[in-house]
């Protein structure tokens, strides 16, 4: 029945409305990604920050393990 009265303006109208969501779908994709972009970067910042933390960490057990060691003769 919609057909009857619509005719083509009906397949237009879903056509229109199923562009318009691949279009709203690619943007939310875009934000999406930018946003785990973003998150990845602080990720890697941190782990970087992390891995000089238990360098100097590691250096001032060894420095305290030969403080220790000469302590002891």
């Amino acid at each position: 029945m919609l057909r009857e009265l619509f005719g083509d303006s009906l397949n237009k109208l879903s056509g229109f409305q199923n562009d318009q969501m691949k279009k709203v779908m690619s943007k939310v994709q875009d934000i999406a990604r930018e946003g785990l972009k973003d998150e990845l970067t602080a990720i890697h910042t941190e782990l970087n920050e992390l891995r000089e933390r238990v360098k100097v960490l590691e250096e001032e057990r060894a420095r305290t393990a030969s403080d220790s060691l000469e302590a002891s003769f």
